[in-house]
């Protein structure tokens, strides 16, 4: 089952690896954006603290 703690660690790599069939990588800005974008339409929380884990996305994203 997935966790707060896996994805917080999910989130600490995000924007880290390209796609292995093209070798690009998106910035890692343009990833967080993404994720916290599709956060609003996630429907599955179960196991995950979805406040603390989008706090953290924004605040990586303020880093980015």
């Amino acid at each position: 089952m997935w966790s707060t703690k896996s994805e917080l660690e999910f989130l600490k790599d995000i924007g880290q690896y390209g796609e292995k069939s093209t070798g690009r990588k998106r910035s890692r800005k343009k990833c967080l954006t993404g994720y916290i974008r599709g956060c609003e339409s996630r429907a599955d929380w179960t196991g995950i603290d979805k406040d603390a884990v989008l706090a953290f996305a924004k605040e990586l994203l303020k880093h980015s």
